[in-house]
């Protein structure tokens, strides 16, 4: 009796773990997406399976009023959008949430801004980043936007070498890419068929259970912006998702953490390291929930563009058989099974193979780093306003894959601040190459930096090289 006592002692100081509440008032979403167009390529059908994902992602959220609206290949011009807009979102409060996904094309106009295309196939119109910004901040309560398209990072102006950010209130963003980049539908050079969008693959393992909620880190039943930025950084490979504001810990998504759901074919995909260089291997695993054809596809890059057209493909036996059974895989690739353009980045997909189809599970960026030192520098904007949503842009010059660190510094030459720990450089397709990060001027505790001058400190790892570089001061208002 004296033992069980005791033990009941024990569990009642211990730590019970927390759950955060389901987000207050009501969801709304507003999905619309196009694939057919007049002066574009077709992405057909890769808005059904968009429209799709998003519409199941979203539906287990926890919130009892929810309601989701979908629109496919109509041609609104911007008179269009802001009616079906604002009617999607015409009762919405303080309290609700407001999601607005949109799929389609995007291309740059001639004065740099973003044109974002809509197209039922025989008629065709461009709303502008701004102008659709401008229809968003109609709207009362959180607005979370969502746009899949080339070139998307443009509309917060991330991404890109001029940073010219709009002034927003109240409204999340989450692009596909950034403003110099492509963003990709799933194409195999195969079988030619395409399916849905890159992101949409790696969304729909971070939010749903297809993919096991991957991006709810801390396994607490919620899924905040943070966690799927985070997430996205690995799971979405060949652009590069950018976020405003950056590091949000504003709730995205609410899900029951008890209830068992059905699980897509692969998922829980962990990497030991996503940096290949002489004698190192591919070390990852992965749960494969039913029995399945799987492979891995490898696409690489050159002259700055990934070579879809000619992936290379490593089928998994297991025991002889090419029919892997459920279970938890464990799996190690050697530098020798890579195709011999292996160089810079490169695109991995796990893939499932059904007759004369492939079709996208998961997905990650690799890097080949080498170790040949070259000139680095990092360059900062002048000033950040914190309080009023301000973020500093940091663009380190490189031209080579890379690992990099940020340390901020004060004038004491205290480190107050380190942003980004051995992060790994993504191809951002700017011009003259490097990478361009954002921080939004807090600790990695939350906390904002006083008023003061600082600068940043960029120590960047090239395989066995190390280099650092300093910035020039930057002021927090």
């Amino acid at each position: 009796m004296k033992h069980i006592l005791a033990m009941l002692l024990l569990l009642s100081i211990l730590p019970l773990p927390t759950f955060t509440d389901t987000p207050q008032g009501s969801m709304r979403a507003l999905v619309i997406a196009c694939d057919t167009f007049v002066s574009q390529d077709s992405m057909a059908p890769s808005a059904s399976g968009n429209v799709e994902g998003i519409k199941n992602i979203f539906s287990s959220d926890l919130r009892e009023d929810k309601h989701i609206e979908i629109q496919t290949n109509i041609a609104h011009n911007r008179d269009s959008l802001e009616e079906e807009i604002k009617k999607a979102f015409l009762n919405s409060t303080e309290k609700d949430t407001s999601i607005l996904y949109i799929s389609t094309h995007g291309e740059i106009d001639n004065f740099g801004g973003l044109d974002i295309i809509f197209s039922d196939g025989e008629e065709e119109n461009a709303v502008k980043g701004k102008e659709l910004l401008e229809i968003i901040e109609q709207i009362d309560g959180q607005k979370i936007l969502f746009l899949d398209c080339c070139y998307s990072g443009n509309i917060i102006s991330k991404g890109q070498m001029l940073y010219n950010p709009p002034e927003l209130k109240n409204i999340k963003i989450i692009t596909s890419a950034g403003g110099s980049e492509l963003s990709y539908n799933w194409s195999s050079g195969i079988t030619k068929k395409q399916i849905t969008s890159h992101f949409m693959i790696a969304l729909r393992q971070a939010l749903s259970a297809y993919g096991g909620f991957a991006a709810d880190i801390n396994l607490d039943g919620n899924i905040s912006l943070k966690e799927l930025q985070s997430y996205l950084m690995e799971a979405l490979p060949s652009s590069t998702a950018q976020f405003y504001p950056e590091n949000d810990e504003s709730s995205l998504l609410s899900y029951d953490l008890f209830l068992e759901q059905q699980k897509g074919i692969v998922s829980d995909m962990v990497f030991q390291n996503r940096v290949l260089q002489a004698g190192t291997s591919l070390d990852f695993s992965y749960t494969l929930n039913q029995k399945a054809h799987i492979s891995y596809q490898f696409i690489y890059e050159k002259d700055g563009h990934w070579l879809f057209e000619s992936p290379q493909m490593i089928d998994d036996f297991e025991d002889g058989s090419a029919l892997l059974w459920p279970g938890r895989k464990h799996k190690t690739l050697t530098l020798e099974q890579f195709d011999r353009r292996l160089n810079g980045y490169v695109l991995f997909f796990i893939v499932a193979i059904d007759e004369n189809s492939i079709s996208p599970l998961a997905g990650t960026l690799l890097q080949v780093q080498e170790s040949e030192p070259e000139a680095v520098k990092i360059t900062t904007n002048k000033s950040l306003n914190p309080q009023n949503g301000g973020e500093l842009c940091l663009h380190i010059a490189h031209r080579k894959p890379c690992t990099y660190t940020v340390s901020i510094r004060n004038l004491q030459g205290d480190v107050v601040a380190r942003p980004f720990i051995k992060a790994l450089s993504r191809p951002q397709r700017l011009n003259g190459g490097g990478s361009i990060i954002y921080w939004r001027g807090i600790t990695r505790k939350g906390d904002i930096l006083p008023h003061g001058s600082y600068s940043a400190q960029v120590d960047i790892e090239m395989g066995n090289v190390r280099l650092t570089a300093f910035s020039s001061a930057f002021d927090i208002l």
